[in-house]
């Protein structure tokens, strides 16, 4: 059962009346939603824990549109419009608050479930084979590093994710290219992201600027997408937003919106990927 859920007694001229409490809580506000249950003599436990269960589901999409609309009131957006922002955070709310329901064993499989549809989607779209065993291996180990990683990314974790990746070609792995001035370009794209997000911007709005920022930069010889994909994942889970799993039917949806960032049109390459992550199911 939800232990978020509360009772809640107000006294009335017509007797007590009891309700059904949960709370909606962002950075910066906190509220509750509500919903009457009984009036009179207090609910037993039976009858709290079957209020719990009959509503949890409209309680569910009522604090994820509160918690959408507060967000979208706290956070500062370049390029998405507040509609789609709300959307955002409504999915990223929906998203977490599945999760935490699952039990551990249901977390695993579920986890076990994104991996491996992430893994085909990032590989189809640099036209690799998922059913690889090494290239599967090579991304639990890149798993393994990111959820072990400091908070912050840095040119040495990036270094780190490719050679993760392309572990079978040591000689090419972890060396970002000579010309170019790569690392200080990668330092200064990475200084530019963190204080948009410290002064308060959308994380998922700054993390695709910094994907295709990334991709720009073309820091390797090989793999760009693949460490850029996963850097980008990395920066949505710091701040709990679902990662993109780049479903393969939607891989020509990631080429367009790339192309709109050539173009310089921002704002429909963030509001594409936007659009995809809303859509995408595990």
């Amino acid at each position: 059962m939800n232990t978020k859920f509360r009772l809640e007694k107000r006294a009335t001229k017509g007797g007590d009346k009891y309700y059904l409490v949960y709370p909606v809580i962002t950075p910066k506000r906190k509220t509750k939603i509500s919903r009457l249950i009984k009036t009179g003599d207090a609910p037993t436990d039976a009858e709290f824990e079957t209020a719990v269960l009959q509503y949890t589901e409209e309680f569910t999409k009522r604090a994820a549109e509160k918690y959408a609309e507060f967000r979208v009131e706290e956070l500062y957006f370049q390029y998405i419009p507040p509609f789609l922002g709300k959307g955002l955070e409504k999915t990223r709310y929906l998203y977490n608050t599945y999760v935490s329901s699952l039990s551990d064993d249901e977390r695993e499989d579920f986890e076990e479930l994104y991996d491996a549809k992430y893994i085909a989607g990032t590989a189809a779209i640099e036209e690799i084979s998922a059913a690889s065993s090494k290239l599967t291996r090579n991304f639990r180990l890149v798993k393994t590093c990111r959820e072990s990683a400091v908070e912050k990314v840095t040119p040495e974790f990036i270094r780190e994710i490719h050679s993760l990746i392309l572990m079978e070609l040591p000689e090419e792995t972890g060396v970002f290219r000579e010309d170019g001035n790569v690392e200080a370009r990668l330092q200064m794209t990475l200084n530019e992201y963190y204080s948009r997000v410290d002064a308060g911007y959308c994380v998922f709005e700054q993390a695709v600027l910094f994907l295709y920022r990334f991709l720009v930069i073309h820091p390797f010889n090989t793999a760009n997408g693949l460490v850029a994909r996963e850097i980008f994942n990395f920066l949505l889970e710091c701040d709990g937003y679902p990662r993109l799993v780049f479903p393969a039917d939607f891989a020509k949806h990631y080429s367009m919106a790339l192309d709109f960032g050539d173009k310089k049109d921002y704002q429909r390459m963030v509001t594409l990927f936007a659009s995809i992550s809303m859509r995408q199911t595990v």
